[in-house]
């Protein structure tokens, strides 16, 4: 039984740790949200487990605003947003989020991501959608 965030997060770190174990700790953080857990999460995006990502996916997308600017830092991070985990990951997380109240603004970036050039694409709308959350504009 997980007990704490600092719990969770080790375990999904962990390395020897089961997938249903991974997936459990995603969850707790979807439960528990705090800015290291969503960073995390994001993290988890280019995890090698699917599940583990599925997971971390359907967690964020659940977090909804708390997850964006997270997940948009990671999108435009040269190094990260030609990793296809973390584009399918994205994907997911902001398709489930679709029905909230700025799926017009969030359409651009998932048509990005399904784009003959989905990393440049890509990291151009997520800096857009980034800039827009730092300087305190809603979406």
């Amino acid at each position: 039984m997980i007990g704490s965030v600092d719990q969770a997060l080790e375990i999904l770190d962990g390395a020897g740790r089961t997938t249903v174990e991974r997936e459990m700790a995603a969850h707790y953080l979807e439960a528990h949200p705090s800015n290291q857990a969503t960073a995390r999460l994001v993290k988890a995006l280019q995890d090698d487990d699917p599940g583990v990502t599925w997971s971390a996916a359907e967690a964020l997308s659940h977090l909804g605003d708390m997850a964006l600017k997270e997940l948009f830092r990671a999108l435009t991070d040269h190094e990260r947003v030609g990793d296809p985990r973390l584009l399918s990951g994205a994907y997911h997380v902001l398709f489930h989020m679709q029905s909230t109240s700025h799926s017009a603004r969030l359409s651009p970036l998932i048509e990005a991501l399904q784009g003959p050039v989905p990393d440049l694409e890509t990291m151009q709308e997520a800096h857009r959608l980034l800039q827009q959350l730092e300087y305190g504009r809603p979406l």
